[in-house]
């Protein structure tokens, strides 16, 4: 298939346009801008043809909040991934999933900025400015890049659109987000997941064995014994206490009122 230059002169400049009502949108306004402009990059072969490679197939990607934050002054910045490619692939994810509704723009504002109060549109003021600012300017260079390369070719081939011809990601190795946790079976799926990896890692065995005792644990009452099995965990195991956080950083308001979480969160002084 080939493009006529002036089509894909048009459908950068719709790109560009539709990141700029992203980057000035109010929390009103965002889902719709998002739509739109996800709409754009699924939709227009032109844009597809780019950025499909940066899509990481995954049921299930995990973010560990602590470890993308570093402490400035009262607040944070954000620490993104440093190879280019698996950063634009990292935040292109989190669209879209902001864009299904399987996260919210305040929840990931608050947890990642550490924003709890203030208007909502200054909540989420930082991920628009920090995270999807570098998505928009990383990928317009590359657009830049590419029509000064062909600005004299009338017709563009499909095959020469793969800017990212060379994306490939092990998920294993890539710190993205986890999508929120709405029943207690997706919390025990979750803490399951966490004791497999410690195993595959090597990790203490005494910690893998509390870590699965707490995935039997979420529907409990025994505050003792929840209190007892997260000591036993993080004890023997110093990243735990860091990887709870961001797993119950990540649950949702189906979830509020629960003997189970009420005492971690206490536990890991998230309360």
């Amino acid at each position: 298939m080939e493009f006529q230059t002036k089509d894909v002169k048009r459908s950068f400049r719709t790109f560009k346009d539709y990141s700029f009502d992203i980057l000035n949108s109010t929390h009103r306004s965002f889902k719709f801008n998002l739509d739109k402009f996800i709409k754009h990059c699924n939709n227009d072969p032109i844009m597809n043809n780019i950025l499909n490679p940066l899509i990481v197939e995954n049921e299930y990607l995990e973010l560990d909040y602590s470890e993308f934050m570093a402490p400035v002054g009262n607040g944070h910045h954000i620490i993104l991934p440093e190879d280019e490619n698996r950063r634009l692939s990292v935040i292109y994810y989190v669209l879209i999933q902001l864009k299904d509704g399987n996260i919210k723009i305040l929840k990931i504002s608050q947890n990642l900025f550490n924003r709890q109060t203030g208007t909502l549109d200054y909540i989420i003021e930082p991920f628009l400015k920090q995270i999807f600012y570098q998505f928009s300017r990383d990928i317009c260079n590359k657009l830049n890049d590419f029509l000064d390369d062909h600005a004299k070719e009338e017709k563009i081939s499909e095959d020469k659109l793969c800017i990212f011809k060379d994306c490939t990601f092990n998920v294993n190795n890539s710190r993205n987000i986890v999508i929120e946790i709405n029943s207690n079976e997706e919390l025990k799926n979750s803490l399951e997941k966490i004791a497999e990896e410690l195993k595959n890692s090597n990790k203490n065995q005494e910690a893998i064995n509390a870590v699965i005792e707490l995935s039997k644990l979420t529907e409990s009452n025994d505050v003792g014994k929840i209190e007892e099995t997260i000591n036993k965990a993080i004890k023997n195991e110093n990243s735990l206490k860091s990887r709870l956080n961001g797993l119950f950083l990540n649950v949702g308001s189906s979830l509020a009122g629960s003997v189970f979480l009420e005492v971690a969160k206490s536990m890991l002084g998230m309360s």
